[in-house]
């Protein structure tokens, strides 16, 4: 059993969890609860958890062919910096309830502050209650100048909705069962496993950036549920064959450099994404466009998924792949030669 199970077992069924934080070179225990950890600010987990879900949520929107924006601020306000402070909705979705959108707004909860435990201990989904009510009072007069609905979409951190969120997700799985002509039971199950799986995952310990040292990182862009459940770590090289390592090899191999380079970014990478649970995929392409066998792989699978959603050929789509990455390949070799040439010009005096 994996380390992040445990702990979301413990903590589900009450057991004593030791949690360890670093101060200077010492390891020290701060509690045996995992409140704090499931809520602390500090090192970025509660933004990345909450944009997890928010993601998560917005993909099942998409999916019932609802138009969707992340983000919105509040757009009557000139002032970037404020429209960040007071946006009221992290999801926006079009034509939500009789024409107006619905502004959703995420947040998670925990009922063992001191302010909610109480509550929590006498009725179910307190907290989650109580975080719906804050979010109304700071979000409906917003809302009803930009003509949304505001809708909490609150969790608490042992994975209790509340129920206006469990309104939206019963008729949210309604539209996924006619889009996708899949039981309503049975999308709805889907929506909250997969809610709640990210949800558990987020007690398993510090985020990824905080166990990373500066340049470290093992990723360029991370893609959740990528293969088997698991994300997917893109890591994203040029190399040139002509460099006297590979130059051999290149003049009788296709791709060599280009393998080269994936065997350096696995010894490189593979031990950090086991330790996150990702799945490290290098995409190295050779300055002259031959890219590497992992890349063909995930561009295959990415145009299999693209002919899906835009009705087209899998080959059609491969090709818009190929030709966008390469064309920007090439105008960047382009633009580096250009530079050189003209710092050369100057230097001569030309």
């Amino acid at each position: 059993m994996s380390q992040g199970v445990s702990i979301a077992m413990d903590q589900k069924v009450g057991l004593g969890m030791e949690v360890a934080v670093h101060i200077g070179l010492q390891k020290v225990a701060i509690e045996m609860t995992g409140h704090h950890a499931a809520t602390c600010r500090h090192g970025g987990d509660v933004v990345a958890r909450h944009n997890r879900l928010r993601d998560i949520f917005a993909i099942f929107c998409r999916r019932a062919h609802l138009s969707v924006q992340v983000e919105v601020g509040y757009e009557l306000a000139r002032d970037h910096a404020y429209q960040l402070r007071t946006r009221p909705a992290n999801i926006l979705v079009q034509g939500w309830d009789r024409g107006k959108p619905a502004a959703f707004d995420v947040t998670v909860t925990s009922p063992l502050t001191p302010v909610s435990l109480n509550n929590a201990s006498a009725s179910v989904g307190a907290a989650a209650y109580a975080a719906e009510c804050r979010k109304h009072a700071a979000n409906d007069t917003r809302c009803q100048k930009l003509g949304w609905l505001c809708i909490p979409l609150a969790v608490e951190t042992d994975g209790i909705w509340g129920k206006e969120a469990q309104s939206v997700f019963s008729r949210l799985a309604s539209l996924l069962s006619i889009s996708q002509a899949i039981p309503k039971p049975k999308m709805l199950s889907e929506i909250y496993s997969r809610l709640n799986m990210s949800l558990v995952r987020s007690v398993e310990g510090p985020s990824w950036e905080g166990k990373l040292s500066k340049g470290s990182r093992p990723a360029d862009f991370l893609v959740p549920n990528w293969t088997l459940g698991k994300p997917a770590a893109f890591d994203l090289t040029v190399v040139s064959p002509l460099n006297s390592n590979t130059l051999i090899e290149a003049g009788t191999t296709s791709g060599s450099a280009a393998g080269k380079a994936e065997v350096r970014k696995h010894n490189a990478n593979d031990p950090k994404c086991r330790e996150l649970g990702w799945v490290c995929i290098p995409l190295v392409v050779e300055s002259y466009g031959c890219w590497g066998e992992e890349a063909h792989c995930s561009f295959s699978r990415l145009a299999a998924r693209l002919a899906l959603q835009l009705q087209c050929s899998k080959s059609k789509a491969t090709t818009t792949i190929y030709q966008r990455l390469n064309l920007t390949l090439v105008r960047c070799n382009a633009r580096a030669m250009l530079s050189r040439a003209r710092l050369l010009q100057s230097v001569d005096g030309g």
